[in-house]
């Protein structure tokens, strides 16, 4: 037993293994639950994607989706080193809590803003110590931008990430300007297109009304496979946490401030689900990210008899809830 954790962690076959059930899953789930909430909807009404209307089409794009945040994932451990052993276990760990939550499974925004945000992270980790951090900079905020057009309420992310480049010291004014021009990019397009349509600037206007739309949390909205995850999410990021804090010093310098910055972003995304539950999925989806990397440090560089134990009791927990997520109905009926 006491090696069966390092052999998963450190094994090839992981990955390819929890990517198959993840499509099997996926595929089993005929009639993916919807939990769309009105201000996670943004301009995604007017994407192309949204306009497909066979389920098997949509389907594929949201596996192929899917996939491209998983590689991502993958090439983030790789180029930022974030483990010290060559392990897949931070992509593998993001596409189990994935399939777990059936309620991201169908096409929707969150499925859009996971590739992006892994992506602008590679901007955003790149910048520790630059001393003309301009250019990565603009690119990250430019992709958080872009994701905001989807999902407005992103945008209250900003002081979290300008404190993010203030621990990675990279934040200066230049840094700053940088930042504003990277955001409102994006928006400028917006606003000539949506003169050119001559709405009014309706079309302009629609994301910021959504940012400005704010209401008491509602927590009705959520149903119990939210719930569920939510709850095993931020279990096993208070493990990745409290063992971060104990073993940080192992790593080195730029590798512990680059788990600050994941730890600072998982936290605010906490804080974001409890006071706008109403966009739930939308930011779950970065806590599943932030998650996954922070407890993919602990599994795949920690062998102990302890370790081994939890993960398997781990493992059985998010499979029970990813059967009763998927089969949540029928064992409810048998229940009553």
């Amino acid at each position: 037993m006491r090696y069966f954790l390092k052999s998963v962690a450190t094994s090839k076959l992981t990955l390819p293994t929890v990517c198959v059930v993840a499509v099997v899953v996926m595929i089993f789930q005929t009639l993916p639950i919807d939990n769309y909430v009105g201000e996670e909807a943004g301009l995604w009404s007017l994407l192309p994607l949204q306009l497909i209307a066979d389920r098997w089409v949509q389907f594929a794009i949201r596996l192929g989706l899917l996939a491209l945040s998983i590689y991502l994932l993958a090439e983030l451990n790789t180029s930022f080193v974030l483990l010290r052993v060559r392990s897949r276990m931070i992509s593998s760990l993001f596409t189990v809590l994935i399939t777990a939550s059936v309620f991201l499974h169908n096409l929707q925004p969150s499925s859009l803003i996971a590739p992006i945000f892994i992506s602008a992270c590679f901007s955003l980790f790149s910048t520790y110590q630059l001393s003309n951090a301009v250019q990565p900079t603009f690119i990250f905020y430019l992709l958080v931008s872009l994701s905001s057009l989807i999902f407005p309420k992103l945008l209250f992310m900003i002081p979290v990430f300008w404190m993010c480049q203030i621990h990675l010291r990279s934040f200066s004014f230049r840094v700053l300007w940088a930042s504003i021009v990277g955001l409102s990019t994006p928006y400028w397009f917006l606003f000539f297109y949506s003169l050119v349509q001559m709405d009014g600037l309706q079309l302009f206007l629609f994301p910021f009304q959504q940012l400005a739309d704010l209401k008491m949390p509602d927590y009705s909205v959520l149903n119990l496979p939210q719930w569920l995850m939510l709850a095993f999410t931020f279990l096993v990021f208070l493990i990745g946490l409290f063992n971060f804090i104990s073993t940080s010093y192992l790593d080195k310098t730029r590798i512990r401030i680059t788990y600050d910055i994941v730890i600072i972003i998982d936290i605010a995304a906490f804080v974001f689900i409890a006071l706008q539950p109403q966009c739930f999925n939308s930011v779950f989806i970065l806590s599943i990210i932030t998650t996954a990397i922070l407890v993919g440090r602990y599994f795949a560089q920690n062998d102990s008899r302890g370790a081994n134990i939890l993960f398997i009791i781990l493992a059985v927990f998010i499979t029970l809830i990813t059967l009763f997520n998927l089969f949540q109905e029928t064992i409810l009926f048998f229940l009553k």
